[in-house]
């Protein structure tokens, strides 16, 4: 007599349980993978986008402060400090001071022009014990 095994056609590893539960476990795994290397690569693509919106920036930045370093060297830069903080003047220039006027620059911030007119003819050693203890 025949086992029922033998006599049904295609009843092998292919068509058993266990060769389903491999199959589910083999394609998980692939899903798996796949979804963590997806990830990957969006991460990746998202750091490269932020590199390049911080690599046109710092360019930009770059050619701004190349502008202004050209402009602070330049003989006209030299001049408007010379003018608004030395209160240097150029040869040939005069200079008009109004009395009670007050004078923005380096030599008397703040001071009226009368105080700097007259500082000009007091002696160094006057100037030092005027700072120091007051007028």
């Amino acid at each position: 007599m025949m086992s029922v095994r033998e006599t049904r056609p295609g009843k092998g590893f292919l068509a058993s349980r266990w060769s389903l539960i491999i199959g589910v476990v083999v394609l998980l795994t692939l899903t798996v993978a796949f979804a963590r290397a997806y990830y990957q690569n969006y991460r990746t693509q998202e750091e490269i986008r932020r590199l390049r919106a911080e690599a046109s920036y710092l360019e930009a930045k770059k050619l701004e402060t190349l502008e202004a370093l050209k402009y602070v060297q330049s003989p006209a830069y030299v001049e408007e400090k010379a003018r608004t903080e030395l209160n240097l003047v150029k040869p040939g220039e005069r200079v008009a001071v109004i009395p009670g006027t007050v004078v923005a620059g380096a030599a008397g911030i703040g001071q009226s022009t009368e105080k700097v007119v007259e500082s000009a003819s007091v002696s160094n050693s006057r100037r030092w014990w005027d700072y120091f203890f007051g007028d």
